[in-house]
């Protein structure tokens, strides 16, 4: 495999992690929000 398809391969495979680690940050704190709402705790 040629180094820079390599390269490019790590660093697309790199952002698609980082964007899975975004989206589930982001429901968690979706769920949680909607839990607290729930309970009341505000």
């Amino acid at each position: 495999m040629n180094i820079v398809t390599y390269a490019l391969m790590c660093y697309g495979l790199t952002a698609v992690i980082s964007l899975l680690v975004i989206v589930v940050v982001l429901g968690v704190n979706k769920v949680m929000n909607k839990v607290d709402a729930r309970n009341g705790d505000c």
